[in-house]
């Protein structure tokens, strides 16, 4: 999943040029709110993990990444639920697993990012230091978080994210059209 991802956040960072604003924005929306809505179907988790569709993991990976590098997002919001339904991974285990798959995505479309110069490097740098202090942070809490109450926080955190980003949008349009 991780190698089609970085192709397709690679892909989806130089294709953003492509598209206005509001395309963009209008596409984030919907994939948060589908997102969100895969939270919430039950699915039992599979004993058997060792069986993967690599073909399918990897053509996955490379959706994921395409959209996660067009509208500027790690691709976390979108990993998680479909680990959790269409691969049916425990939730320990997703939320372990798209923190290395995210960081992997984003590799590629920093990079195009960066040539192109959309990266402060003085933000970014403290971004990054405070991520590798506090994921593993992060990683040992997970274990000890039972699974629903995971799935909860990253629902409510999907919910707060999808907000603030349609507010800032509105905010923004507010005033250039005043």
């Amino acid at each position: 999943m991780g190698g089609g991802m970085i192709i397709g956040s690679m892909l989806g960072a130089l294709l953003a040029n492509l598209f206005d604003a509001t395309f963009v924005n209008t596409v984030y929306i919907i994939i948060a709110l589908l997102a969100l809505i895969l939270m919430f179907i039950n699915v039992k988790s599979s004993t058997d993990q060792s069986s993967f569709n690599k073909p399918l993991l990897v053509i996955v990976g490379l959706f994921v990444g395409i959209i996660s590098g067009i509208v500027g997002a790690g691709g976390s919001f979108i990993i998680i639920p479909i680990l959790l339904v269409l691969f049916k991974l425990p939730m320990n285990t997703v939320v372990a697993n798209s923190i290395i798959i995210a960081f992997i995505s984003s590799i590629g479309a920093f990079i195009i990012k960066l040539i192109q110069g959309y990266i402060p490097l003085e933000d970014a740098l403290f971004l990054i230091i405070g991520s590798i202090i506090f994921a593993p942070l992060g990683l040992k809490l997970g274990k000890k978080v039972p699974s629903f109450v995971q799935k909860w926080i990253i629902s409510i955190l999907f919910i707060k994210l999808k907000h603030s980003y349609i507010a800032s949008k509105l905010t923004s349009y507010c005033k250039f059209n005043n």
